[in-house]
């Protein structure tokens, strides 16, 4: 779930937000679906970050302090190795979250799962990560293209956030705000 790679992240922001380094692809990154820092090569291999604030399947909108440039995902892939940076808030508890765990993440999987069943009520708390949640866990990440091994890391956390996120969100798809 979780990709290693050489951006800088010292971890987390005021303890609200944790910055995430990671590698991947123009399909990873729609997966995600939210603005991400692009570690990019100037010309002469020096590292430059611009924010990647809108994908489609052929440009990418990226924002250089003031300065805002749209390009041909072509035209970004020469400088471009697939290193990214992403802030986001992550669940209570401890990732990566695997089966027979208990405690507040667990207890955040199980609500997650809940609220896109529209199951009324509280949940229970202290329950453990079971079977029957590891299974909606691997379906969940099948149809998300992620590897369906029922471990809820951080890709899949932010999938399972993201499914609850308003309008109010930016979002790569419709162009960050």
């Amino acid at each position: 779930d979780d990709a290693a790679t050489r951006a800088d992240c010292d971890g987390s922001l005021s303890g609200v937000l944790e910055c995430v380094a990671g590698v991947g692809t123009w399909q990873k990154l729609r997966r995600l679906d939210v603005p991400v820092a692009l570690e990019l090569a100037d010309p002469q291999g020096q590292p430059r970050y611009g924010v990647l604030t809108s994908l489609t399947p052929s440009e990418a909108t990226l924002r250089f302090g003031d300065r805002v440039v749209t390009a041909l995902l072509a035209e970004v892939e020469p400088f471009w190795d697939g290193a990214f940076m992403v802030f986001w808030r992550p669940p209570p508890g401890t990732l990566p979250l695997k089966l027979g765990a208990s405690g507040p993440a667990a207890d955040w999987l199980r609500q997650r799962f809940a609220r896109t069943d529209g199951s009324p009520g509280p949940i229970e708390r202290g329950q453990p990560y079971d079977d029957a949640l590891w299974k909606r866990v691997v379906a969940f990440q099948q149809a998300r293209s992620l590897e369906p091994d029922g471990v809820v890391g951080r890709e899949t956390a932010m999938l399972l956030q993201r499914a609850e996120w308003g309008l109010d969100v930016p979002r790569l798809s419709t162009g960050a705000r």
